[in-house]
């Protein structure tokens, strides 16, 4: 294309600035759900002991 320089660098720009909101998004999409999962993981250890503690009794 026939851009100048500074043109070029202002679309990389841009890019660069739209990435870094789409990683940042799936980031804390992935932090949710790993949460999610450490809390599940919690809860199921949780069931397991009560289970074992009735069983026991």
């Amino acid at each position: 294309p026939a851009l100048n320089s500074s043109q070029r660098i202002a679309i990389l720009k841009k890019k660069i600035q739209e990435l870094r909101k789409t990683y940042n998004q799936i980031k804390a999409e992935l932090a949710s759900i790993d949460r999610r999962r450490k809390k599940l993981r919690r809860r199921e250890r949780e069931n397991k002991k009560n289970q074992q503690k009735a069983a026991a009794t």
